[in-house]
């Protein structure tokens, strides 16, 4: 059971990362004026007294989640939208809650991406594609984005979002 303390500090990124998702479902962007709040934020609350994790973990979380998502970003494997969401809202993370958190996701989005692949009945998917998906979690079928992005490509800011609030909520693992 949540504490009241813990209910308080978990609306504002609850309701950012609800926002995220909504908008990358809907438009498949990410604004930044959603993630630079959500790093303000935890950042402000890690200087108080009310933050979860310290100003150092906050930093090094935000540190260590760029330089994980950063080799995807630059080869096309997530967007500058989705690397932004999982910095940001790693400021509310310890370091290694934030590496938890960036694998949850990228399991997440697999599932997802099958769940798109279920949605739009391409029940006849080549070896490649399938293989395109398992590694890159974004794309469903790369020769289709340029027709219909949008029904294509999977919303990993949702991935992302849950991999965080679970992390944040349920701990990780090995932790228990």
């Amino acid at each position: 059971m949540l504490g009241a303390e813990q209910v308080v500090w978990s609306i504002p990124i609850i309701s950012g990362l609800l926002v995220a998702s909504w908008s990358d479902i809907t438009t498949r962007r990410i604004p930044n004026k959603i993630t630079v709040a959500i790093l303000c934020v935890g950042l402000a609350l890690a200087l108080s007294d009310y933050g979860r994790v310290s100003v150092s973990e906050c930093l090094g979380a935000v540190g260590v989640s760029f330089a994980l998502m950063l080799l995807p970003f630059v080869i096309r494997l997530y967007k500058g939208g989705d690397l932004k969401l999982v910095v940001a809202s790693s400021a509310w993370l310890t370091p290694s809650e934030a590496c938890w958190s960036i694998l949850l996701g990228v399991i997440l989005g697999g599932v997802l991406g099958m769940l798109v692949l279920l949605r739009h009945k391409q029940a006849r998917v080549s070896f490649k594609a399938t293989a395109w998906l398992a590694l890159t979690s974004r794309y469903v079928d790369p020769d289709a984005l340029e027709t219909n992005e949008r029904g294509r490509t999977v919303p990993m800011a949702v991935a992302f979002s849950g991999a965080v609030l679970a992390t944040l909520h349920l701990g990780m693992p090995w932790a228990q």
